[in-house]
């Protein structure tokens, strides 16, 4: 068994890039309590091993079943919060008076979007597994 991790060069700078993005998290003047800096640690970790099992096979066949719960929790985690931080954006949007509606509106998609581009593809990738493993125990009936 090899104790490589093997991965193309885009996949570690898209991990990176999602670090970085947690770590900036720890930055912005929003107090977190300790459930949210909890749950996005795990949503980090997630994604690092959905994306790190999907070129691995050897990570894939360790976290096997676990891969489904692993991408239910995370992508229900990123569901909710993503709904909570759109109602906090719109209200701190609210207070920019020199913001008109399409410019408040612009900016929030702006930052949907993006939340999404970081957050979308490691589960994703998760997903892509839960396929895999449901593909090669069908198939192997």
């Amino acid at each position: 068994m090899s104790t490589l991790i093997n991965m193309p060069l885009w996949a570690g700078l898209y991990l990176v890039l999602v670090l970085i993005v947690f770590i900036a998290g720890f930055f912005t003047k929003h107090d977190r309590d300790f459930n949210e800096i909890y749950s996005s640690a795990l949503s980090l970790f997630s994604i690092c091993a959905l994306v790190v099992a999907f070129f691995n096979p050897s990570v894939a066949a360790f976290l096997s079943w676990f891969v489904f719960p692993i991408t239910a929790i995370g992508l229900y985690w990123e569901f909710s919060r993503a709904e909570r931080e759109t109602v906090f954006a719109r209200g701190r949007l609210a207070q920019e008076i020199e913001l008109d509606d399409d410019e408040r509106e612009f900016l929030l998609n702006i930052a949907i979007g993006i939340n999404a581009l970081i957050v979308v593809p490691g589960y994703v990738v998760g997903l892509l597994l839960c396929f895999n493993l449901l593909g090669c125990y069908l198939g192997g009936i």
